[in-house]
């Protein structure tokens, strides 16, 4: 939980830090930025690498850094000591969210796996959408170092309660240092990249680094075949549900973060003051909330291409009904269709994971969670960067521009739909081959 809260909770206090430390707009946004790098650079070596060191001992070693990157934070008194604190602690929140859900794999028995991800998600979504309002509220009456101090406690908490972790079987082949360092550098030049579409573009940058990131990649990719254990997991894209559910969390996830950035300035374009749009945007998570415990459920039960196909369908369903809303819409209709993009969400997210899960090897857990997660993170990057050049191509962030950002996403999630459909033929294969959660 903490360490989702800090990647949203210092939204709110970021004009503060750049009033405190007296520097501009642009620049402060590099602690939130730092954080997310690291994490993002960080993933999948850590996961892949849990197989091998064992994920309790990172997960531990995660909350260790995680507090001394807090305290670190909390005693900044310079921009770039602080973004530099912020890294650390990102390195630390990456090894706990590495490490998560292969723990939580072994923690369960197999019958309940998708209860566990409904209870992950469920955490997620609630600290995605707590952080805004409890730094508002940590900042009402106390600095904004409090908001890592408050992480201490918690966090020696979290490192007590570890020892009680399951055993877990360790792989033995070695870890490819090289495949680390090259991923690490291929992601990190996407983001950058990606993010050089914001306005101003900067076309030739993002040309550089989308281009530098892609030879990487290949270099990456190619190495791949030589290696005992892969350090991708390319061979388990061989499992055609991991394969189909990879490209459909892929392309919601772009549909869903155009989605999220395009709301707050569609909020606005419609009267609505930033106190407010920060209320609308609330039943999202609520909605998400709500669902994801009862998607797992769900997810033990039934074929995820069913479930998921269903949730993308109400999900863009209610993109499309908040893209068709009057010019003076009542509350109560934006809240309850943004509430059902939440839930339906949801109902995609949790069951998707769930297959992909229970479909890897239990000695490539690590390896599926890499998948997983990167496929999720470049997924919502790429989606900042397409709102991002949907306003920059309209010229600006009015009511068009953000329903055509909407409808943009109402098409993607109905390309994941379809996508989630293709699923359902492998039922018979993974039950032949008992690799999936129908064994």
């Amino acid at each position: 939980m903490l360490s989702v809260l800090d990647g949203t909770i210092m939204n709110v206090a970021l004009p503060t830090i750049a009033g405190n430390l007296s520097v501009s707009s642009s620049a402060v946004v590099w602690v939130v930025n730092a954080f997310a790098l690291a994490q993002t650079m960080l993933i999948v070596p850590l996961s892949t690498y849990g197989d091998i060191g064992g994920f309790a001992r990172i997960y531990r070693t995660g909350i260790v850094i995680f507090i001394a990157g807090s305290i670190a934070c909390a005693l900044s008194h310079s921009l770039n000591v602080l973004v530099a604190a912020r890294c650390f602690q990102g390195i630390g929140a990456a090894a706990i969210l590495a490490t998560s859900q292969p723990i939580t794999r072994f923690a369960f028995p197999r019958s309940m796996l998708g209860i566990a991800i409904g209870i992950q998600s469920l955490i997620v979504s609630v600290s995605t959408a707590a952080g805004p309002a409890i730094g508002g509220l940590i900042l009402t009456f106390g600095t904004w170092p409090l908001l890592f101090w408050i992480n201490v406690p918690f966090a020696l908490l979290s490192l007590a309660l570890s020892g009680r972790l399951p055993e877990m079987p360790r792989a033995t082949h070695r870890f490819d240092w090289f495949s680390a360092l090259f991923s690490g550098a291929a992601l990190a030049l996407f983001i950058t990249g990606l993010d050089q579409l914001r306005a101003p573009a900067n076309t030739i940058f993002f040309g550089i680094e989308v281009a530098g990131a892609f030879i990487l990649g290949t270099i990456v990719v190619r190495r791949q075949s030589a290696l005992e254990v892969p350090f991708i997991a390319i061979d388990l894209l061989q499992i055609r549900i991991i394969r189909l559910s990879l490209m459909a969390s892929f392309t919601a996830f772009i549909g869903l973060n155009a989605a999220l950035i395009a709301l707050p300035f569609y909020f606005h374009s419609l009267g609505y003051a930033a106190a407010q749009t920060g209320f609308l945007m609330t039943p999202f998570p609520v909605g998400s909330a709500l669902v994801a415990v009862v998607a797992g459920r769900l997810a033990d039960r039934y074929h995820a291409g069913i479930l998921g196909a269903v949730g993308l369908g109400i999900f863009a369903a209610s993109m499309a009904l908040l893209a068709i809303v009057p010019e003076h819409p009542a509350t109560f209709d934006i809240v309850w269709r943004t509430a059902l993009g939440g839930a339906g969400f949801a109902l995609f997210v949790t069951p998707n994971l769930r297959a992909m899960v229970g479909a890897a090897p239990r000695h490539r857990s690590g390896a599926i969670t890499g998948l997983t997660t990167t496929a999720r993170m470049t997924g919502m990057t790429t989606g900042v960067a397409l709102a991002a050049l949907i306003f920059s191509a309209g010229g600006g962030t009015g009511s068009g521009e953000v329903r055509a950002a909407l409808w943009v996403s109402v098409g993607l999630a109905l390309v994941a739909m379809a996508i989630s459909t293709l699923r359902i033929e492998s039922v018979r294969e993974l039950r032949r081959e008992r690799a999936g959660p129908w064994s």
